[in-house]
């Protein structure tokens, strides 16, 4: 995590330049692993224009994970998560090449916000996935 405008090497990039990844997986499948893998899935998702962030569930921790769309040139992003025993949002931000996040909350019978941006656009959820 943090502000590096190095690329984010993904696990599956198999040493390729960041500019030249062709992905290997989905993006989902991607974002999965980046979390931690295992019994990370999918429960939301938000369209952010020239990004996408994902929030994924594994029956005790929330992860984030704010994915570009065509990677290769640094530009803004965040992943953004908190859990509603009033903590402050833990997040990633800055200029990434591929991806910001993880950030993980523990959040088993709790309520979550979360969120991301890109250049275009800021989202954060209502308290969602309550439980």
């Amino acid at each position: 995590m943090g502000g590096s405008t190095s690329a984010r090497h993904h696990p599956m990039d198999r040493g390729h330049r960041a500019d030249h990844v062709l992905p290997l997986m989905t993006r989902r499948e991607a974002t999965t692993t980046t979390c931690g893998g295992g019994s990370y899935h999918v429960i939301d998702q938000f369209d952010l224009r020239s990004a996408t962030a994902y929030l994924l569930y594994n029956g005790t921790t929330n992860c984030v994970v704010t994915w570009k769309k065509t990677t290769g040139t640094a530009s803004y992003l965040s992943a953004v998560i908190r859990a509603s025993s009033g903590a402050a949002f833990t997040r990633d931000e800055g200029q990434f090449k591929i991806y910001a996040g993880p950030v993980k909350v523990n959040a088993a019978g709790k309520c979550i916000q979360w969120g991301g941006q890109s250049p275009e656009i800021y989202f954060i959820s209502e308290w969602v996935h309550c439980g």
